[in-house]
């Protein structure tokens, strides 16, 4: 970069201006309209850090004059040295400088004058750049605060998963009978998976989903997770087990929350299993693949936290297998996922992919028919899958 002189004109603090030039005359002419103004002048700035550190103008005066296509050359320099901080860079020149100014212009030059200066033009893009200043300052702490927000925003979260995932026991959901799988639609998820086991031959499950998307959603069936583990672990019918969650929630969901729910106690001795359904989608009864019929895994019940409990129905649905046989509940968000021809994801799938894999796990192949059903497109809700083995 060729030898420059560079005046720095600082309007008490408000302003600071670099005139960037090799002719005399206009840096007289510019020293004189900036008459009143302490002047400071220096020599090569790239070779002047701290100087460039201490003294970053709010507008820079560029000589499109300087010899070798030198203005061409301190524009990106500028660019470099400013950051993410803005500084308008006008060009002053001549007519015969029009083709350059327009170059220049292109390669992020702001806006120009036409020399000789003159005093309320200047004063004019003086006043204009203070004021993109002040807006760009004004700018910059917004971003700074929104940043801020994002930061604190995400360490919340941290916090909240991290607080979740402790009060969910995985070890419970390690179980080699369970498969499971959840695709959130948020950040969180509003799908709750619990289970836990009462001696060697009781497994109860607990599945659940809560109202609303994020955050608000994941956190809602937090205060029935201890009543689950607690009342689970001591063999508690899974009637009396959702009458104590629907009071919790009673007393802890503001008004039109409310927790979609199923609880299931299976008995591998005597081979059968109890099932609480409130608002949940009807599970599926799996023998050798083959769905059975009838109303035994059907909602009968509302979700939890809408009723009192003098009219809560803990009533549970009983009923018995034998020989190779599996449980596999969803959420509604998996059943009532919208491909992009407008049609529900719906049962059909999921039958057939229980009758073409009945020894082996169906959740893998259930999620990846339905992100072949979406086709690239996002769950409107989160879509979960549960599956219990019973032989």
């Amino acid at each position: 970069m060729s030898q420059l002189e560079v005046s720095w004109a600082n309007t008490e603090g408000v302003l600071g201006v670099w005139v960037v030039t090799h002719s005399e005359a206009l840096l007289a002419e510019a020293k004189r309209h900036f008459q009143g103004h302490r002047v400071r002048e220096a020599c090569v700035l790239a070779q002047d850090s701290n100087f460039l550190e201490e003294a970053l103008p709010n507008l820079v005066v560029l000589d499109m004059a300087l010899p070798n296509d030198g203005a061409m050359e301190w524009i990106p320099a500028i660019r470099s040295w400013a950051g993410e901080r803005w500084i308008p860079i006008v060009l002053a020149g001549t007519r015969d400088s029009h083709d350059a100014m327009v170059r220049a212009l292109s390669m992020g030059a702001d806006d120009f004058l036409m020399l000789p200066l003159r005093a309320e033009l200047l004063g004019a893009k003086i006043r204009g750049a203070q004021h993109a200043a002040r807006l760009h300052a004004k700018l910059s702490e917004t971003s700074r605060g929104l940043e801020r927000h994002r930061q604190e925003s995400e360490a919340e979260l941290v916090l909240a998963r991290n607080l979740i995932q402790h009060m969910i026991d995985l070890d419970g959901l390690a179980d080699p009978v369970l498969e499971w799988c959840v695709m959130p639609s948020a950040k969180f998820s509003g799908d709750i998976f619990a289970s836990t086991r009462h001696g060697e031959d009781r497994l109860y499950v607990f599945f659940a989903d809560s109202s609303g998307h994020g955050l608000a959603a994941a956190i809602s069936g937090l205060p029935v997770l201890q009543v689950f583990y607690a009342m689970a672990g001591k063999g508690v019918s899974v009637g009396e087990i959702a009458r104590e969650m629907n009071a919790k929630l009673k007393d802890y969901l503001p008004v039109g929350r409310f927790l979609a729910a199923l609880l299931i106690c299976v008995d591998y001795r005597a081979e059968q299993v109890d099932a609480w359904n409130g608002g949940m989608p009807e599970g599926m009864f799996l023998v050798n693949g083959v769905p059975q019929p009838g109303e035994l895994l059907k909602s009968r019940h509302i979700p939890l936290g809408i009723e009192d409990k003098d009219h809560f129905d803990a009533s549970c649905s009983r009923f018995s297998w034998a020989g190779p046989a599996r449980l596999l509940f969803v959420s509604d968000g998996l059943v009532e996922a919208t491909g992009p021809f407008g049609q529900p994801f719906g049962y059909a799938i999921l039958e057939e992919i229980a009758r073409r894999n009945p020894s082996a796990g169906v959740v893998a192949p259930v999620l990846q028919a339905l992100r072949a059903y979406l086709q690239g497109a996002a769950a409107q809700d989160d879509a979960s899958i549960f599956g219990v083995t019973l032989d």
